[in-house]
């Protein structure tokens, strides 16, 4: 049975897998120079990917302090770049 936490992860991988294959498309119709914000939104989506994979890392083996840790520092350093990215875009417009 899958517990909540690691469904919740599960579906981000669901989300942001697709998202990041998007962003690395698109980054390379337009080029590296004229990126703007979709270099921001990769990298929140690697972020985002490596924190669901801790998580359900840990729940799998709850004893490992180590990926707790990490699962937690991941999930809430995300902000940073989702701003950066929407600046981007936003610069676009």
């Amino acid at each position: 049975m899958v517990s909540t936490a690691e469904g919740i992860a599960i579906a981000e991988l669901c989300v942001y897998i697709p998202i990041f294959i998007l962003t690395v498309v698109v980054m390379i119709r337009h080029g590296f120079q004229r990126q703007l914000g979709w270099i921001y939104l990769a990298i929140f989506c690697i972020i985002r990917l490596a924190g669901a994979g801790f998580k359900i890392e840990s729940v799998h083996h709850p004893t490992n302090k180590t990926d707790t840790e990490w699962s937690a520092i991941l999930q809430s350093v995300g902000l940073s770049p989702l701003l950066m990215a929407s600046m981007g875009l936003l610069k676009r417009v």
